[in-house]
């Protein structure tokens, strides 16, 4: 039993080294696989060429003095109404062309006058500069009644700056590649540079469009608005006990299937190491498993055989009872008659 406890732990243990070191062959293997499909700095194989204008240390050295300032992007949503629709509209174009800014887009709905009766409503999509917000924000609810606003705040700064600084090292390779072009002796060297020179100005010029997005929504502010026209005002009321305990509870749920799908996500991506993980537990659980079973046979048996033995010995320690038990009876016999000569007198 001893033994096969020693062997079945030995045993339990080399698995588990074996799992250890396929595990740790499979990480080895998925960070050789990074390694080789990761992206090479651009223009690394390019470091005998220097960019113009300058060696490479003085260009990181200019764009280590730059102010890097914050790339705050502004959002807001108005809804408001007005009775005198026309009016308001007039006032909100002359508001924005107060402040600089422009209508990037708009859509009108006339009214309507069936069972769903309502008046005529414009959704617009308004650029404002970013210093000129808050004046626009301040003085359109003289002209309409805001029954609803929401503000939103981004910051783009790192995803901006690090673009930037994907678009300078491409801009110091493109430069390389345009002098390896011109030093080309042969057709098929200028066509492998010319590729690669063509895939470089492509992801310049996303890079150069992404800046400039971003450039755009920090200098002009986004305004949604949406105007309807109504006869009477939307009361402005609080929010009562029951809208709020609703308003929790329907955010608990909301939470809560965010966290399931977040769970299912992980889920899916650890399955593999789950089911591996399953496969040697299994392995391990049915060994031992095994091993505590046959160990009970084996006892089980042995109390068995001991049991028959006992049985054999006592069967044949039986005949030998009787004689002994008859041995005191002859005896007592032959004392009789001797007690009875001594009655009478008579000696032996």
């Amino acid at each position: 039993m001893k033994k096969s406890f020693k062997a079945t732990v030995i045993l339990v243990f080399a698995m588990i080294v074996a799992a250890a070191f396929v595990l740790a062959s499979c990480a080895d293997y998925v960070n050789q696989s990074y390694d080789k499909g990761e992206e090479r700095p651009a223009g690394s194989e390019l470091s005998g060429y220097q960019a113009p204008g300058g060696s490479r240390e003085d260009t990181q050295g200019s764009e280590n003095k730059e102010d890097h300032s914050s790339k705050l992007i502004k959002e807001i949503e108005i809804h408001g109404e007005t009775k005198k629709f026309d009016e308001a509209k007039d006032n909100i174009y002359a508001l924005i062309e107060k402040c600089g800014g422009y209508v990037e887009s708009s859509d009108s709905e006339a009214a309507r006058y069936d069972s769903y009766s309502r008046g005529r409503s414009l959704s617009m999509i308004i650029r404002i500069p970013t210093e000129k917000l808050d004046e626009f924000s301040s003085s359109v609810g003289e002209s309409i009644n805001i029954y609803s606003s929401k503000e939103k705040l981004s910051d783009a700064t790192a995803s901006y700056y690090d673009m930037k600084a994907r678009m300078d090292t491409l801009i110091t390779k493109r430069d390389a590649l345009t002098r390896m072009l011109e030093e080309a002796k042969d057709i098929p060297e200028m066509l492998t540079i010319q590729d690669r020179l063509y895939d470089t100005i492509a992801d310049i010029e996303a890079y150069e469009t992404a800046l400039r997005n971003i450039d755009g929504k920090v200098a002009y502010s986004t305004i949604s608005l949406t105007l309807s026209e109504v006869k009477e005002y939307t009361p402005v009321q609080e929010e009562s006990f029951a809208k709020r305990f609703s308003d929790s509870f329907m955010n608990g749920w909301k939470r809560f299937g965010e966290a399931m799908q977040e769970f299912a996500i992980w889920f899916v991506g650890a399955l593999p190491v789950l089911l591996f993980l399953g496969v040697i537990g299994l392995v391990i659980f049915l060994i031992i498993f095994c091993s505590v079973r046959a160990g009970r046979r084996r006892r089980a048996k042995a109390a068995k055989t001991v049991m028959q033995r006992n049985a054999s010995a006592s069967a044949v320690r039986q005949p030998a009872a009787p004689a002994s038990t008859a041995a005191p009876a002859s005896s007592a016999s032959q004392e009789q008659p001797r007690s009875q000569n001594n009655i009478y007198g008579n000696n032996p």
